[in-house]
């Protein structure tokens, strides 16, 4: 219910904003003094310049971040930095940074379990995640533990993910695929500072779709899970393997899967969106009215930086409505 404007969908990861100091004349004209600018993820120093510019147009600014490295230079300049795991906005606050948790929420809901296969002897155990080297380790020591161990000769893993060794391919729609599983696994074998700040989206979202899972002990994931009731943690590979010998039960996979559902309800965007309201201090000034000015600042903020864009890929072309006013106003 609130007026919001995307500004520009990059064609890929686009760490520098579309700006020039020379353009700051131009900015004051779109940017009012009370105006919010959430930043999501831009961390990268080159877009300080920008920043002075929005601040001197008394424009407020929120970072929201979800992973190490900590940005303290961009951070200070911002009036809150939003982080979706409890550790992370900590050692913000410990940089004497204002800093808030809001969890993330599921993206897709699923109230019951998936339908039993009594004659099927085959159990599904998903992997999903990104295909990076460091991620895909723990996908082969979790293979490892259940193709060594005859007693789980019942599972198979399949994976989701971008890499070129996944079962099925990462694609926008892929939640359709994991409410076919059986359990998910959500291992973290390879310790690191990172992992210590991760958010608990994956096993959230998992826990949506009223599936069991079993996962290490990451602090956000302790947060969550209440031990064997909607979820199971594993340390020790023999914690994994009786983990995985339990939840051969389809009525101890069923009970886990309703729990873990009602447990994910909690983070809901419907539970959560008072929480991002609050945070970012919106009220009535901010109430969407669908008015002709509104409509005509949203094409003004779009315009700016898709010109931006242009000047650096040509491939921006493609985004702007195609007429001959807007040909001559893309010129430089």
């Amino acid at each position: 219910g609130y007026h919001s404007v995307l500004p520009y969908t990059p064609a890929g990861i686009e760490e520098e904003i579309p700006y020039k100091i020379s353009d700051k004349k131009r900015l004051k004209k779109i940017f009012r003094e009370g105006d919010i600018i959430a930043l999501q993820k831009i961390k990268n120093e080159i877009n300080i310049p920008l920043f002075h510019e929005l601040r001197r147009c008394g424009v407020k600014m929120v970072l929201i971040d979800c992973d190490l490295p900590l940005s303290p230079e961009i951070s200070k300049m911002t009036d809150l930095v939003i982080c979706c795991s409890k550790r992370l906005s900590e050692l913000y606050s410990a940089e004497g940074i204002r800093s808030l948790y809001i969890e993330d929420s599921p993206e897709a809901f699923s109230p019951s379990p998936r339908e039993s296969r009594k004659a099927a002897n085959v159990l599904h155990c998903y992997w999903f995640g990104d295909g990076s080297e460091e991620k895909w380790k723990d996908v082969e020591r979790l293979r490892n533990i259940l193709e060594s161990d005859k007693r789980l000769k019942r599972w198979k893993l399949c994976t989701i993910s971008n890499h070129s060794d996944a079962d099925i391919q990462w694609r926008p729609d892929f939640l359709l695929d994991l409410r076919k599983a059986d359990a998910v696994a959500i291992p973290a074998f390879q310790q690191s500072e990172g992992l210590q700040v991760k958010s608990a989206n994956r096993l959230l979202q998992a826990m949506a779709l009223s599936l069991p899972v079993l996962c290490s002990p990451v602090p956000s994931y302790c947060d969550v899970i209440k031990q064997n009731e909607d979820g199971i943690i594993c340390q020790t590979a023999d914690e994994w393997v009786n983990a995985f010998v339990r939840l051969e039960s389809e009525e101890y996979r069923t009970a886990i899967g309703l729990s873990a559902f009602r447990t994910a309800k909690q983070y809901s965007l419907e539970n959560n969106i008072q929480s991002w309201v609050a945070a970012f201090q919106l009220d009535g000034r901010f109430r969407k009215t669908q008015s002709s000015e509104e409509a005509n600042e949203d094409r003004k903020v779009g315009d700016f930086f898709l010109r931006k864009l242009l000047e650096r890929n040509i491939f921006y072309w493609n985004s702007i409505p195609f007429s001959f006013a807007n040909g001559l106003a893309y010129l430089p």
